[in-house]
């Protein structure tokens, strides 16, 4: 997958992802607070706690797909991290493979499951170039 997919989803036979643009995201903490269990990432919370620290929701408005948390925190220093929540539809129950990118390392979750874990991601790539990761989830 090419840079110029990021934030895209691969299409399936049955139809394809479509994003929503508003975007939920908390943070920044600490990279190495502790996660959160997956039930609570199975949805959208009014409020996160990370390591003992309540995080309010901000919004972020994703154009062509794309957020933009540098919009939201400033620059981001190394170490600090943000959940994002990002909701999307598909047309029918099946299997997706979804074109998840970051300029970073990052996870990723669909519902609660850990669909890209820690470690897969090991990258060459220097900050700030943005790199695309494929994952399939079935809904």
């Amino acid at each position: 997958m090419s840079d110029d997919r990021v934030g895209h989803v691969a299409h399936s036979s049955l139809g394809e992802l479509v994003f929503g643009k508003t975007w939920t995201a908390f943070g920044p903490f600490k990279k190495e607070s502790p996660t959160p269990v997956s039930s609570e990432l199975a949805t959208c919370p009014a409020r996160l706690v990370i390591g003992g620290k309540a995080l309010k929701p901000a919004t972020l408005t994703a154009k062509n797909n794309i957020g933009n948390l540098g919009a939201l925190y400033g620059k981001f220093k190394i170490g600090l991290s943000a959940y994002v929540f990002v909701p999307f539809t598909a047309p029918k129950a099946g299997e997706f493979v979804l074109g998840l990118g970051a300029d970073w390392w990052f996870d990723a979750w669909v519902d609660g499951k850990h669909v890209i874990l820690p470690g897969q991601l090991a990258r060459a790539d220097p900050p700030g170039r943005r790199t695309a990761y494929a994952c399939s989830a079935r809904g």
